[in-house]
């Protein structure tokens, strides 16, 4: 009985209790369900997973049409370098400075791959992101469900603990006016000591309880 009790302390300042500064008041369960839903890791961490199934799908789906890539260089030399090659026609027209050339070279491009024929391996890989995006939208709601259930469930068990807290007390109260009456009885010999004794006992243990 005492691990009982335990939890049921334990549990209240987390689930029930909302503090706002010096504020205490307790949530509702439609209340508790929502701070659960805004706050729980668990979910958070699956939504994450399903915004990068949708992104992975749709990386996957422009793969079709292709990438472009923007490339570039930069060399610095110490001698210049000509931007031509030196063939034998122009080494023997003589003007050899008249062939441009530079210390600095700086080269910029783009190139344009697009897949021809993979053996349906891009579609097989489309096909394979679509079901991991359809898949973390079923755990996502899976694991919503089952938090929701989880608040309610220890929600109405609070209240369980609390309506027999007061139940508990009040059978407590009633035990300890029989005792009372008892003793009374016992003084003006009407009772024997040994029922003393188990009224006292009652009491001690819906005490312990």
């Amino acid at each position: 009985m005492a691990k009982k009790i335990f939890k049921f302390i334990f549990l209240i300042p987390v689930t029930v209790i909302f503090l706002t500064g010096q504020t205490i008041s307790a949530f509702t369960i439609e209340e508790a369900v929502s701070f659960a839903l805004t706050n729980n890791l668990n979910l958070q961490k699956q939504q994450m997973n399903q915004q990068v199934s949708k992104n992975d799908l749709a990386e996957k789906k422009a793969q079709n049409f292709g990438r472009i890539d923007l490339i570039s260089s930069y060399s610095h030399y110490n001698h210049p370098r000509t931007l031509i090659p030196m063939t034998p026609i122009l080494m023997s027209g003589g003007r050899p400075s008249e062939v441009s050339t530079t210390k600095d070279l700086f080269i910029t491009g783009i190139i344009y791959e697009l897949p021809v024929f993979t053996g349906f391996a891009q579609k097989r890989s489309v096909e394979i992101s679509a079901l991991q995006k359809e898949i973390a939208k079923s755990v996502i709601r899976l694991t919503r469900e089952k938090l929701i259930y989880n608040v309610k469930t220890l929600y109405i068990n609070i209240l369980a603990q609390h309506a027999q807290k007061k139940s508990q007390q009040l059978y407590i109260k009633a035990l300890q006016e029989f005792y009372n009456i008892i003793d009374q009885e016992v003084r003006l010999g009407k009772r024997s000591r040994v029922e003393k004794l188990k009224a006292a006992a009652e009491v001690e243990k819906a005490k312990f309880q």
